[in-house]
């Protein structure tokens, strides 16, 4: 009897083992079994690391800024060598932050870090004098995202990032600043290698010069009713990269403006178009 009973207990005891690994491997478990990573919402919860340093810059009111981001991850994932997406928020290069929580690279920081990848969202110097000194805010803002691309690529260990496999995404003035600077050499003498993708919403054509040939491809996504920065301006940046040999697709937006993004359904439209490039045309690339 006494038997008995402790076969009863020990079974017991091994089926609440069962239902705790159950219950603690369901948020981050495949929501179903035939969806793919890098595709769909693979995991339900999202680790965030917040304010690490990635660097430190003299600022416009000549004072060193702490350049600082945060890092969105899927929580309980076993996979550590995951393609990074670097988000560039817009705002003139004179105002935006990556804390604004209803924004674009905030929104999909957590999207697509549910997805799989790691994704950074960065913050880089405001000039509140750009119309004065454009070229010089676009200089500091490059430099500030190369040291971002910088950062990954030292860190790449602790937070289980692929080196190897860095995208670059950015809205608006972020748009112009990551195009310009993967692309061009108004800023250069960085380290290039590892870039393997760019994302351009509502950006502008490259303004230094032509576009550098073996660099990564390129999805553009743009409101054809921009008044802003105009969809022809669009157009022409896909000219400059095809002429250099760069692969790279525009996504129009039929009659919505430049801030087409604000809009829910817009979002949704907008992360399908970013995630099938991704999975496309870098990451299977990559992989």
């Amino acid at each position: 009897m006494r038997k008995k009973n402790l076969c009863l207990i020990i079974s017991f005891v091994i089926c609440l083992f069962i239902a705790f690994d159950i219950v603690y491997a369901l948020p981050n478990s495949k929501m179903k079994a035939e969806d793919v990573r890098y595709v769909d919402s693979v995991f339900r919860n999202i680790q965030l690391y917040k304010d690490i340093e990635y660097s430190d810059a003299v600022n416009y009111s000549g004072q060193l800024e702490k350049l600082l981001l945060d890092v969105y991850m899927p929580s309980g994932d076993v996979k550590k060598n995951r393609p990074v997406i670097i988000w560039v928020h817009g705002g003139y290069l004179a105002e935006g932050s990556k804390d604004d929580q209803d924004s674009f690279q905030t929104i999909y920081s957590k999207e697509f870090a549910k997805k799989g990848y790691v994704t950074v969202n960065i913050n880089y110097r405001l000039d509140p004098n750009v119309d004065k000194e454009w070229n010089l805010s676009m200089k500091n803002a490059m430099t500030d995202v190369a040291s971002a691309i910088g950062w990954v690529k030292s860190n790449y260990f602790k937070y289980g990032m692929d080196k190897n496999n860095i995208i670059v995404a950015g809205y608006s003035a972020g748009a112009e600043v990551v195009t310009n600077l993967i692309y061009g050499t108004y800023v250069d003498g960085w380290d290039r290698s590892g870039v393997s993708g760019v994302v351009d919403m509502s950006g502008n054509r490259l303004v230094w010069g032509d576009a550098l040939r073996n660099t990564p491809p390129c999805t553009i996504i743009h409101g054809t009713d921009d008044t802003i920065n105009p969809f022809s301006a669009s157009e022409e940046l896909q000219g400059q990269l095809n002429s250099s040999d760069i692969y790279c697709e525009l996504n129009a937006i039929e009659g919505e403006n430049h801030f087409y993004n604000l809009k829910p359904d817009s979002t949704s439209k907008i992360e399908n178009i970013i995630t099938k490039f991704l999975y496309n045309k870098v990451i299977k690339n990559n992989n």
